[in-house]
Order: structure tokens, then C-alpha cells, then sequence
């Protein structure tokens, strides 16, 4: 689930950052950013063809191993270190930004995917297209710590638009958003909300 990241307000426009958190594995890879990922993929590739060159020396120097257990060491790194380098190469945040224009009465709807190679999509949602705004307290489902906003739309089923859910950081969120969303469209939030 999408989580807010941030907010901006500028020209009527106000804009709110989502972001999907990476899997655990993929986020360990992704922390080490652009570069590191780049050159960590790249020494354990260096790596593996240093103790493909050096198999001799090993024998020579440790008995115990055997040419096979070299060959899987240099195969295991080598795939590990290209499994780093495509991921970093491959794997981004998934993003989604909502600019809520009160002066043209729509949402525009940017989402960047997860893998770097599929397209941006983009929307445009008139606020008489919007159906609900309804707020999920922390024990609805699915679990989260402060709650999520669902935000359904008049849209096709197979519209990646059609709901838009994102958590709630703190419980300070949850009443301060869709206030603010409900003056934005002007629909009333259901649910688990009320004002205060």
C-alpha cells in the first residue's frame, strides 16, 4: 500500500507524494543507490573472475578444495553480482502523486511503476467523478498502524485508477486529510472519520 511521503501546496494546486515501499530483499540492494548498487554488482563480477583466474593457486595453496567447489564460488558470485547490478538497473520506488486542482475541479494522477522499463501512467479525474472518500481506521483491512484513505473513482474495472488507497503515518493524518480532501472535492469522507 501506498504510503504519503510528502505534500506540497503551490498555484491551487495541492500535491500529495505517495510512495510503495520496496520488498525487504529489493530494498536491501536499493539502499546502496545508483552508484554503490553499480559498483558493488561490479566487484563481486570482478570478483568471480579473479577466482576463476587464481583456481590454480588455490588448489595449490588449500587441498581441501576441489575444482567444483571453486567453479560454484565463482558462479555464485558472479550471478550475485548481476542479480545487484540488474536490480539497481531494473527496480525503482513506486510513486504516485495526486495534484488535487481546485480551480479546474480534477485529479491528475501520475504513477511511476516499480521496474524502471514500464511506462509512467498518467489520469485525469474530474471531482464529479469521484465516488467516495472512505476512511479505514488502523483495525480495518488491510492492517495498517494509523489507517488508510480509499478513494473510489467512476472508472472501469481494469482502470489502475479506479481505487486509490494510501496509509496513514499518524493518527493526525487521519483527521487532517480528508478534511482537507473533503473541502478540496467537496465529498463528504465515510467510514471511520469523523471531524473534530
Amino acid at each position: 500500500m501506498f504510503e504519503i511521503a510528502g505534500t506540497r501546496f503551490e498555484k491551487g494546486v495541492f500535491e500529495i507524494q505517495l510512495e510503495k515501499k520496496l520488498p525487504q530483499p529489493l530494498a536491501r540492494i536499493a539502499s546502496l543507490g545508483p552508484y554503490g548498487g553499480r559498483l558493488v554488482g561490479l566487484i563481486l563480477i570482478v570478483s568471480a573472475s579473479f577466482v576463476g583466474l587464481s583456481e590454480h593457486s588455490l588448489l595449490a595453496n588449500h587441498p581441501a578444495l576441489s575444482p567444483a567447489i571453486i567453479r560454484a564460488a565463482q558462479y555464485a558470485l558472479a550471478l550475485i553480482g548481476l542479480m545487484v547490478y540488474l536490480v539497481i538497473f531494473l527496480v525503482r520506488n513506486e510513486r504516485l502523486e495526486l495534484k488535487f486542482d481546485r480551480s479546474h475541479a480534477e485529479l491528475r494522477v501520475l504513477l511511476t511503476p516499480l521496474f524502471a522499463k514500464k511506462a509512467l501512467l498518467e489520469g485525469l479525474i474530474p471531482f464529479r467523478n469521484i465516488k467516495a472518500l472512505k476512511v479505514v481506521a488502523p483495525t480495518g483491512q488491510p492492517l495498517t498502524a494509523n489507517g488508510y484513505l480509499e478513494m473510489v473513482t467512476v472508472a472501469p474495472e481494469n482502470d489502475p485508477f479506479r481505487v486509490i488507497r494510501f496509509a496513514f503515518m499518524t493518527a493526525e493524518q487521519r483527521q487532517f486529510f480528508p478534511l482537507n480532501l473533503s473541502q478540496m472535492t467537496g465529498i463528504e469522507p465515510t467510514g471511520d472519520w469523523k471531524e473534530s
